[in-house]
């Protein structure tokens, strides 16, 4: 009789949701779900926006772009925090890329997830991204 090691949970395998266990007769193999790549004994979720800044001051109004891992289309906005406002985006030729205008904020958020989605709330992806509370400037 061959032994499950992926049923039984005593398998190397990266854990899921991106790694895979694949039984076969006498041992396993492991490989990388759909979207992830493997990397050092992990598997790294390709299909994530990155924030071309990973933060914002609180005083806003910076422009940030935001790289799309598929192409977008028609009307989108970004929320560069939980529970925040969201913001008209302007899709970039390509359809790859993404600029928005950072909101003010009353205090720092660090350890935030900005956030792209579409008028009707399906969400595109997620994004880290903090808020910080920028430097006085001296004069």
């Amino acid at each position: 009789d061959d032994i499950d090691e992926c049923a039984r949970g005593t398998d190397t395998c990266a854990a899921p949701p991106g790694g895979v266990c694949n039984n076969t007769i006498g041992g396993f193999n492991c490989s990388c779900a759909p979207l992830y790549v493997a990397s050092q004994g992990r598997c790294i979720n390709t299909n994530v926006p990155r924030a071309s800044q990973q933060s914002c001051p609180t005083s806003g109004e910076e422009i940030v772009t935001i790289i799309m891992p598929s192409v977008v289309s028609g009307e989108v906005l970004v929320r560069f925090s939980e529970g925040g406002t969201g913001v008209a985006a302007v899709v970039q030729e390509g359809g790859k890329a993404i600029s928005a205008t950072c909101p003010s904020v009353s205090a720092a958020l660090p350890n935030g997830k900005g956030q792209v989605y579409t008028p009707s709330g399906s969400i595109l992806g997620a994004f880290d991204f903090d808020y910080v509370v920028p430097p006085p400037i001296l004069t």
